[in-house]
């Protein structure tokens, strides 16, 4: 039998450097990026929405915005 295990979705918090960075590396999205840098493009995005599974971030999006 498959258990189907619970997902929440949040939004409008920045997840810890570490949590962001172990997300990309665990997606081969952390070549040519620091974690310095990834921290910095959430923070500075007008919208952020997270999944977590339990406490581990298993999941990002964000949206940026040309509005002053």
């Amino acid at each position: 039998m498959i258990q189907a295990q619970q997902i929440t979705i949040k939004t409008g918090i920045v997840p810890e450097q570490n949590q962001l960075w172990n997300l990309f590396c665990a997606l081969d999205w952390h070549i040519g990026r620091t974690p310095e840098a990834v921290k910095a493009a959430f923070d500075n995005s007008s919208y952020v929405v997270t999944a977590w599974q339990n406490e581990q971030l298993v999941g990002i999006g964000r949206a940026i915005s040309e509005l002053w």
